[in-house]
């Protein structure tokens, strides 16, 4: 693959890294809440990531990039994949403690209706 495909692919990946940040800021408004204040922070430190991945892209692009810049999107990668796995964390675990309360409350409403 040559370079010119190289840096193609990278800057559709920082395009779609950005759409996800977006998308997890939205999300975190439309939630509210500790979840929504959650998602808002993962979603800053995904726009810090996503700023790191246009700047080594356009330095590749424009700068003739150096094996820095290579490393550089190499490390937003391993990065963002932390991230995305700990937003997934906390994600399950909401879930789980929505699941929990839905069925105390259908519980408790059956308990009531007995």
């Amino acid at each position: 693959m040559n370079k010119e495909r190289k840096i193609w692919y990278l800057e559709q990946y920082a395009q779609q890294l950005g759409t996800l940040t977006i998308s997890m800021t939205q999300e975190a408004a439309r939630i509210g809440g500790t979840t929504g204040k959650a998602i808002a922070v993962f979603a800053e430190n995904s726009r810090v990531l996503w700023e790191r991945a246009v700047s080594y892209v356009a330095a590749l692009r424009f700068d003739g990039g150096k094996d820095e810049d290579f490393q550089g999107i190499a490390d937003v990668a391993t990065e963002i994949t932390a991230l995305y796995a700990n937003v997934m964390e906390v994600l399950q675990e909401r879930m789980a403690d929505a699941a929990d309360i839905s069925a105390l409350r259908q519980s408790l409403r059956k308990k009531s209706e007995s």
